[in-house]
């Protein structure tokens, strides 16, 4: 796939403001009160967006702009606060230090009092303490940011999208001669994606922009995500969402591996209680993670898995239960009692034999009701290639 293309866009604004150089030397005629036309401009550098084709919408920009422009329109500048002796390049460092936080991919500022006069501040006019060199020779195997939350958008069996709201880490390695690794950036192509489609099919894209724009041998990107579904209560037929834990896991070091799971609950009645007593059995709820790799261009729906880990339980879990409901699940329970070992058997035998999936990973932790511990099983496995 071509890499996202990298361009820079600009808007300039004008203002008329009066202003007089305070360090200026005795008889300098900038040291009298005179005025001029100012022209700002305002120079912004990152990925297109796939989805609208531009990198940020002009109006965006004149939106976070134009405050600040309206601050010094027809105002004294030696009057406005953060300004002192009001030079170019003073007006420049005052736009910067104020829109680059709400501009993230800003690149440049350009203040021009004249036609002919220009002053330009840059990223690269901070000292770059991060790409400083290191003499320690050790390299490091990752370095990023964590627990970034973003909204993003989930394509659903059914059809369309759901948006929800993920916690992102995404990390790069870092070379023994680099002191630092710019961690805003990894910000900034986040937020390039916040509310695009995120698939396995998307994913290969992102990793490799990250990759791309730190110059890394590895990029890995972790989104975990509530996912929704609405289930239906078995008797009353009361409706209630469900949320899922889903997630996604990419890392590219030249070769491209994605994982991608869920994790859902089930209710597990206990098989040797109930054999043992005479009156009903201890029962629980067991949390059920199935993660896996599938053949490129083939997509296992989390509806696929959820309906999966669901079936595989004693009975499954719901959001509302009248009492109709509750008298069902709880005999349903005592009617299929698993245990850990059961529950992970009969999700390994369905995924096995599914042709899309190369690699599965299946692990349950039964929250004992009785015990002082938890019951925990797992099976992973390559399947076919």
């Amino acid at each position: 796939m071509n890499p996202t293309p990298i361009v820079t866009i600009s808007k300039r604004f004008r203002f008329d403001s009066a202003h007089r150089l305070t360090n200026a030397p005795d008889e300098h005629p900038c040291g009298r009160l005179h005025g001029h036309t100012y022209t700002v401009e305002i120079e912004v550098k990152g990925q297109v967006n796939s989805k609208t084709g531009w990198l940020i919408d002009y109006r965006e920009i004149k939106s976070i702009v134009k405050p600040f422009v309206d601050q010094l329109d027809h105002h004294l500048l030696n009057d406005v606060e953060g300004l002192n002796n009001t030079t170019a390049e003073e007006l420049t460092i005052w736009f910067w230090e104020r829109i680059k936080t709400k501009l993230p991919n800003l690149s440049r500022v350009s203040i021009m009092e004249t036609p002919d006069s220009r002053c330009d501040f840059t990223e690269n006019s901070l000292i770059d303490v991060q790409a400083s060199p290191d003499t320690r020779n050790i390299s490091i195997d990752k370095v990023g940011v964590k627990n970034l939350r973003y909204p993003i958008k989930v394509r659903q069996k059914a059809g369309g999208y759901q948006r929800t709201i993920a916690k992102i880490n995404v990390f790069v390695d870092l070379f023994a001669e680099y002191r630092g690794a710019h961690l805003s950036r990894f910000v900034e192509l986040i937020d390039g994606i916040s509310g695009q489609e995120l698939t396995v099919f998307t994913l290969p894209d992102i990793l490799n922009s990250i990759k791309d724009r730190f110059d890394s041998m590895t990029a890995e990107i972790n989104i975990n995500f509530p996912y929704f579904l609405r289930r239906k209560a078995p008797v009353s037929e009361k409706q209630g969402l469900m949320d899922y834990r889903c997630r996604f896991h990419g890392r590219l070091d030249g070769k491209m591996d994605f994982i991608y799971g869920v994790t859902a609950p089930v209710t597990s009645l206990c098989p040797c209680s109930k054999e043992i007593s005479d009156r009903g059995a201890h029962n629980q709820r067991a949390e059920v993670s199935v993660d896996i790799r599938s053949k490129k261009g083939k997509l296992v729906w989390f509806e696929e898995i959820i309906d999966m880990i669901e079936a595989s339980g004693s009975a499954p879990v719901y959001s509302i239960l009248k009492r109709e409901d509750e008298k069902y699940v709880t005999e349903l329970a005592y009617d299929n009692p698993v245990f850990v070992e059961d529950i992970v058997r009969s999700i390994a035998e369905k995924l096995n034999v599914d042709k899309r999936i190369t690699w599965f990973k299946v692990q349950v932790n039964s929250m004992e009701s009785i015990h002082n511990h938890s019951a925990y099983a797992v099976i992973e496995k390559e399947t076919g290639k």
